[in-house]
C-alpha cells in the first residue's frame, strides 16, 4: 500500500503490544492502552499531523482509515 503514496509521505508502521514482532509485560488489555500506545509513539516521532489507518484480519477489506490527528 505504501508504493502509492506520494514520495514525501512518512509511514510509520507500529506492532501492537503482542502482536507481530512486539512483546510487553502489559496487565492491561484494552482499546484505550493499545491508543495510548499509538499516541505515545506519535509523540516520540514528534508527529504533528498524521492519518491513522488499520487493518485488521478480521475485518473484509484492507485498510481502514480510522482517525486523523491535526
Amino acid at each position: 500500500m505504501t508504493d502509492h503514496l506520494p514520495a514525501d509521505y512518512r509511514v510509520l508502521a507500529i506492532d501492537h503490544a503482542e502482536h507481530g514482532e512486539s512483546r510487553s509485560t502489559r496487565d492491561v488489555w484494552t482499546m484505550e492502552e493499545f491508543a495510548r500506545d499509538v499516541a505515545a509513539v506519535l509523540e516520540a516521532e514528534a508527529v504533528d499531523s498524521c492519518v491513522i489507518a488499520g487493518r485488521s484480519p478480521s475485518r473484509s477489506g484492507g485498510c481502514f482509515p480510522t482517525s486523523s490527528r491535526a
